[in-house]
């Protein structure tokens, strides 16, 4: 039964119509809510890039943490710069 039911399941992401009313003839199909959250873009781009700082290179600036700065003392650290309201 699960090996039928994983093959439907495939079937039906690649896009086939699966008539979901022979499996369950009493059951009815209802639409779902969409997610609350919205949407944001947070890849960066080339125009996302900063210029150096005194003690460490400044590779980019991300949306959330603020820009990445490598520290050339310890090149294995990962730290960001951000302002803390």
């Amino acid at each position: 039964a699960h090996g039928l039911r994983r093959f439907v399941s495939h079937l039906h992401s690649a896009g086939a119509a699966i008539d979901f009313a022979v499996p369950h003839p009493d059951g009815q199909l209802v639409d779902a809510p969409l997610p609350t959250w919205t949407h944001r873009r947070l890849w960066l781009g080339k125009d996302d890039r900063q210029g150096r700082t005194p003690g460490g290179c400044m590779v980019s600036a991300h949306p959330m943490l603020g820009p990445h700065v490598r520290l050339h003392e310890e090149p294995e650290r990962h730290v960001w710069r951000a302002e803390l309201g």
